[in-house]
């Protein structure tokens, strides 16, 4: 299985980014 990951900076005023964060628990 493949998962194609695309950051970007926060959006929105967000002071965090969630694709960002699902990121971090996929390595966890």
């Amino acid at each position: 299985m493949r998962i194609l990951f695309t950051g970007f900076d926060p959006f929105g005023g967000e002071k965090i980014n969630p694709a960002g964060e699902a990121v971090k628990m996929m390595k966890n």
